[in-house]
């Protein structure tokens, strides 16, 4: 095929002529070469698996509530706001050269993602158990959260999203929000709880390996000619940037 005739060259040449699109991210399941040579690099693909039957190494008296349909708009919302906060902090200590790219989440895709999963529940499986009310958990005590997605097929429990407010106690807070995430998890007799790209003090904390991932390896292109791919980090590179599709911001 030639390149004039490769779709994906054709898809290329169609977002460079798009205004006011600076990058562009997918998610490939074919490996790191196929789309990289077309131009979209592949970033960080890791992941961490934590049993439900996994005993978290510290408790506290963190205090949460169930992230529920009606409160989940505005948890999006205030995460949307932090994470620009967060960027224009992180930006004036980034070199020039590096870029710093950012999908934001949106509560219509996370709320796409929860119907999918009664649909499955109750058509699909035709589990007696079907309403699936809790969507995450927060701490009532801080900007601390978790949201997960319900992947009853594959017997597992999504992080999506999750976010420690750099005030609260960080390890009480994060295995308050994992001990949460288990407790949902065993809800549904499911086997494990899977988070994306987790920091290394995660892994740290928990004693549990962070590994590599071969499958929906997030790539991202630039549709400018500076800077390269290779000098962009992608800030929350985490599950719910899979489902989101619309609104991408780039600071640099």
């Amino acid at each position: 095929m030639t390149d004039s005739l490769d779709p994906h060259r054709l898809i290329w040449s169609q977002i460079e002529r798009m205004d006011n699109v600076e990058f562009t991210f997918l998610y490939s399941d074919v490996g790191p070469i196929f789309y990289a040579r077309v131009g979209w690099v592949p970033k960080r693909s890791e992941e961490m698996v934590i049993p439900t039957n996994f005993a978290l190494p510290v408790s506290g008296e963190v205090v949460l509530d169930i992230v529920t349909d009606q409160t989940l708009g505005n948890l999006v919302a205030l995460d949307a706001r932090l994470l620009r906060e967060t960027l224009k902090v992180q930006i004036e200590t980034t070199p020039d050269f590096i870029a710093l790219a950012a999908v934001t989440p949106e509560s219509t895709c996370l709320q796409w993602l929860h119907e999918r999963s009664r649909f499955v529940a109750a058509h699909q499986l035709k589990l007696e158990q079907h309403e699936i009310t809790s969507l995450g958990a927060r701490d009532q005590a801080s900007n601390s959260f978790v949201l997960w997605y319900h992947d009853l097929l594959r017997s597992q429990l999504f992080i999506v999203r999750w976010r420690v407010d750099p005030l609260a106690s960080q390890a009480e807070t994060v295995c308050a929000l994992m001990g949460a995430a288990q407790t949902e998890a065993k809800k549904w007799n499911m086997s494990k709880v899977v988070i994306w790209n987790p920091e290394q003090s995660l892994g740290d904390l928990l004693g549990l390996e962070i590994v590599h991932r071969d499958s929906a390896i997030p790539s991202i292109g630039l549709t400018v000619s500076s800077p390269t791919t290779s000098s962009v980090e992608w800030v929350m590179n985490e599950k719910y940037s899979w489902y989101v599709s619309s609104f991408v911001l780039r600071y640099g």
